[in-house]
């Protein structure tokens, strides 16, 4: 029998808790998938490269989009930290320093991304009354640099740091994963995503600008589900 399968089946933290396993995974792959959805219809302009254009944004996105967006995601959410409670029970036959502080790093960094998440439509918003007004966006501008940059900073780096210990905890071979699962890990695919912003099509690459680490963390909790159904 191959390693990883002898782990998840001998590790009482996944095989014990199997119908949550399982039902976190579907609330966690359903959930992430209303964030995408969330994502591309409040934020959403065919342009390829890095970064908010926040005029395009402001011209281009109706007051709608902007609140079914907003809404959508802040609401949904909190039901994305389920699915991590799901990668834990995946982690945990890893001991307590490789399944705590990946999963912790990650919820913050969701926690700080419904703020983010807002504080963008706001500003959008924001814009859009100065762009009607016939006024120059230097307040929404400033207002980004003052709230949102300091996020910003503080998301990527726990994002960065909570996936990167993800990937160096499937890689131990002594979680419920195959080893390969970690090349499936958010900071992988997030790399990919990062350079087809940059070279894809405008309409590719216009999805992945804001929707990119949403799909990256469906993806991985579509394969961890599937991975430890059984």
């Amino acid at each position: 029998m191959p390693p990883n399968q002898r782990i998840l089946l001998e590790t009482p933290s996944v095989n014990a808790h199997l119908p949550f396993v399982r039902l976190a995974g579907l609330v966690g792959i359903a959930a992430t998938a209303a964030m995408v959805v969330a994502d591309l219809v409040m934020l959403y302009i065919p342009s390829r490269g890095g970064g908010w254009r926040l005029q395009q944004l402001a011209a281009a996105v109706s007051p709608a989009r902007l609140l079914i967006g907003d809404y959508l995601g802040v609401f949904v959410l909190p039901f994305v930290l389920v699915g991590l409670a799901h990668i834990y029970l995946g982690l945990r036959s890893a001991g307590p320093w490789w399944a705590v502080p990946p999963v912790a790093l990650l919820t913050y960094t969701y926690i700080l991304g419904a703020a983010f998440h807002h504080g963008m439509a706001l500003l959008v918003r924001s814009a859009q009354v100065d762009l009607v007004a016939g006024m120059p966006l230097a307040r929404a501008m400033d207002l980004t640099r003052e709230f949102l940059a300091p996020l910003l900073v503080v998301f990527f780096a726990a994002a960065l740091v909570g996936g990167l210990w993800l990937f160096l905890a499937i890689r131990t071979g002594r979680t419920a994963y195959p080893v390969w699962v970690a090349w499936l890990s958010p900071p992988v695919t997030t790399i990919l995503f990062i350079g087809l912003q940059r070279l894809g099509p405008a309409q590719l690459a216009g999805a992945l600008i804001p929707a990119g680490p949403n799909v990256a963390m469906l993806l991985f909790l579509s394969c961890s589900t599937v991975v430890l159904w059984h």
